[in-house]
């Protein structure tokens, strides 16, 4: 789930850079055919070079007060802005593994393709399953939802009610839900389920 927000949050920074980087590149072409201005655009390209590789310390420098330097000025605020995003989101991140890292339940989460995209280390312990056997495969092909009672319906499917009716699922020790892995381990579970 981190790792799926990271990717998000980084993409969306990304966009935003380059959608930054094309107006402030648009504007200084656009200047440029007038006679005053003092930004170069070699270094323009720099910046955006630095920016592209994550570097958001660089800045314009700003060598005059008129429209030139206020560009300047603007350019070097996005940067300064956006720099400080990265910076809170890595925090946020670190923050949010850590959490994630020392609960004392399994923590299993699997996208709408019911592919596994994160756990926690309770949960490998529980499964008896290495992290990275389970990380990107099939939650199906590894583990599934029995009842305790052979006679009752054997087909549980939680993830019916997850994703499709974006309810959430809870099933308590007494509901008699087994959890059964593809190496054979089964034991009784509770489980909470809920969409994001």
């Amino acid at each position: 789930f981190a790792k799926a927000e990271e990717a998000r949050d980084t993409q969306r920074t990304a966009t935003i850079v380059f959608v930054g980087l094309s107006l402030i590149v648009g504007l200084v072409i656009t200047l440029s055919t007038t006679s005053n201005i003092n930004m170069s655009l070699s270094e323009l390209g720099t910046i955006a070079d630095a920016v592209g590789k994550g570097n958001f310390s660089r800045r314009v420098a700003i060598k005059t007060r008129d429209e030139f330097g206020q560009i300047g000025a603007a350019v070097n605020k996005i940067l300064s802005d956006i720099g400080q995003s990265q910076q809170d989101l890595r925090a946020m991140t670190h923050r949010s593994n850590a959490i994630i890292s020392a609960m004392g339940e399994g923590l299993l989460v699997v996208d709408t393709n019911r592919t596994i995209i994160l756990m926690n280390k309770k949960a490998e312990d529980i499964l008896g399953i290495p992290i990275s056997q389970l990380i990107g495969k099939p939650f199906n092909d590894i583990i599934s939802f029995e009842s305790e009672d052979k006679k009752k319906n054997a087909d549980i499917d939680p993830f019916k009610d997850l994703f499709e009716k974006r309810m959430s699922v809870y099933f308590k020790m007494t509901d008699g839900i087994v959890l059964k892995t593809s190496q054979g381990r089964a034991f009784p579970v509770e489980i909470i389920m809920t969409p994001l």
